[in-house]
């Protein structure tokens, strides 16, 4: 409310439905005129200042952005005004009308939203569209690519949550419109949450793939029927799918009770929803954040000129206003997935650059960073962040622990990067990268994967044990961002699929997502990005013991 009134925004009160609010004494008055009184009245009766709870409703008459002014001429109260339990009223409204702003009025300009974690923009690198630098490999295997020959779980329980993947066969999904496909993909969801005796409503995260951003109203008319009037955070991306699969989805439920930051109306401080999704779902401490791309949220566009610096800024912008309002900031972030949307290992430089910049004011690296480089986001934007954090409440009360290595093989054939946050015995985050050589012969490379994914998943065991919990036991959810243009999906899990089931005797569900790169931060260069060799794939692993668990039916 201090801040509204600092920025000059003259709001006048036209309904009010509080007790202590009385029409005949409130209505017609500005929030300036009122801002004791009414942070008074949120200490004595737990009324919301900012009437948040419906308490009151205002009416913009000027602010900064504004050409000009807006003059009321007639207006009539009405209501039950003399109400002796709780009068409610509200200003009618009869004339109103434009009039030229006072000279002593500060200019349209003059706000300019920034974020502490950022400097300022003194050199704007535009977008420029050029061919992306793809691998000259190819990694296939003998048997021919279907779908249905991968034979990975739909989902993992961990007491009380479960992680879920479609499962659409291209052979099925080529005779269905997309909106068959929607309606499938989430009706699988909802057959698998009964079996767990949970419902759509414990679902609190949403991975929302398209196969053409064209289709995003479409699936979402269908997507929007199987939720509440709170729907799950979610990240919605292009990616090119298996032929004639429209959607697929990964989500993540729990039955533990959520806290939802759900706002629709346009706003100064963060965009609106521009789909079915909430900003940010909480469950135990840990917060997680629907996808951002660079909207302004006064206009609902995105910044303008198109330019990667400034759509990587203004994402994290509007992470950081929504943190804040959820009572977390940056500084507090488990892991962050940068989802990309250009043509160039020199752009995707500058996107990590302006990454890297959203958390230099830290005294340290915080957090694992993910690049993922897909076809397409919404409203064609360059850039899309989604982060998970955990809230003041769990960093007042732990000291979370991060950790990275870096690990060769004896050959020079595979490098594996691997970085992990935790909270012992609460959660963890562990990210993993595999490179290989580019002097590698696709032959060569085949016979190195099998020891390297062993490798990978022994060394995130590890990760692991160090955050006391167990790879197993509490494993959540475990994705799978692989280079589509060197390795099939087919192979891939064909060797997941051996050394899960020879490691943990057991093949876990998992989310294979197909991309054009994926790229993981390292630290201990100055936070450049890691851009040596041929990244193969990036596997996210997120680890969650809740207190109190219940054991649910195995899926």
């Amino acid at each position: 409310l201090k801040q509204m009134i600092d920025w000059k925004i003259d709001a006048i009160i036209i309904k009010t439905a509080c007790d202590g609010l009385i029409p005949r004494k409130h209505l017609g008055k500005s929030i300036a005129e009122l801002y004791n009184f009414l942070c008074d009245l949120e200490t004595s009766s737990g009324a919301n200042s900012c009437g948040e709870g419906g308490e009151y409703e205002t009416f913009t008459l000027d602010c900064p952005m504004f050409k000009q002014r807006i003059r009321i001429g007639k207006q009539e109260l009405r209501g039950d005004l003399d109400n002796p339990a709780c009068p409610v009223g509200y200003l009618h409204l009869d004339q109103v009308s434009l009039v030229d702003k006072l000279e002593s009025d500060p200019p349209t300009d003059w706000i300019e939203f920034k974020s502490e974690a950022f400097s300022s923009v003194d050199e704007i690198t535009e977008y420029k569209s050029t061919q992306y630098d793809d691998s000259l490999i190819s990694l296939h295997s003998e048997s021919k690519i279907r779908d249905s020959d991968i034979e990975v779980k739909k989902s993992n329980v961990s007491g009380d949550l479960m992680f879920f993947r479609s499962e659409i066969c291209s052979e099925k999904a080529s005779k269905s419109s997309t909106e068959a496909q929607v309606t499938s993909a989430m009706e699988s969801l909802r057959d698998s949450l009964h079996h767990q005796h949970m419902t759509m409503d414990d679902v609190f995260y949403m991975h929302f793939f398209l196969s053409d951003m064209n289709k995003f109203k479409e699936a979402n008319s269908v997507y929007k029927k199987f939720f509440s009037s709170n729907p799950p955070s979610r990240c919605c991306v292009e990616l090119q799918l298996a032929d004639g699969v429209d959607v697929m989805v990964d989500c993540m439920a729990s039955k533990s009770s959520r806290q939802v930051l759900h706002v629709q109306s346009i706003s100064h401080w963060a965009p609106s929803c521009i789909g079915p999704y909430s900003q940010a779902s909480t469950i135990e401490g840990l917060s997680f954040l629907a996808g951002q791309i660079a909207l302004e949220p006064s206009t609902m566009e995105l910044v303008a000129p198109k330019s990667l610096t400034l759509q990587t800024r203004r994402c994290f912008i509007n992470v950081s206003r929504v943190l804040e309002a959820i009572e977390s900031s940056l500084s507090q972030c488990l892991y962050c997935i940068v989802y990309t949307s250009v043509n160039s290992k020199d752009e995707l430089e500058v996107v990590q650059s302006a990454c890297y910049e959203a958390f230099s004011s830290f005294e340290k690296q915080t957090t694992s960073i993910v690049f993922v480089n897909v076809p397409s986001l919404p409203k064609s934007a360059l850039v899309e962040v989604a982060v998970t954090c955990y809230q003041n409440k769990i960093a007042d009360a732990f000291s979370p622990s991060f950790r990275e290595e870096s690990i060769s093989h004896s050959d020079g054939s595979f490098v594996l990067s691997i970085e992990s946050l935790h909270v012992p015995e609460r959660f963890a985050s562990v990210v993993s990268n595999l490179s290989v050589s580019e002097n590698l012969s696709p032959v060569e490379i085949s016979k190195s994967l099998e020891g390297a994914v062993k490798k990978l998943l022994m060394s995130m065991m590890q990760h692991s044990e160090v955050a006391k919990l167990s790879l197993v036991e509490d494993l959540f959810s475990l994705r799978v961002f692989y280079k589509h243009s060197i390795v099939d999906v087919q192979y891939l899990a064909e060797v997941f699929s051996k050394i899960c089931t020879s490691v943990w005797n057991q093949f876990p569900a998992m989310s294979f997502i197909p991309v054009t790169d994926s790229r993981t931060h390292t630290s201990d260069n100055a936070g450049v990005l890691n851009l040596s060799g041929i990244s193969l794939f990036t596997v996210h692993v997120v680890l969650l013991s809740l207190p109190n668990r219940s054991k649910l039916k195995e899926n």
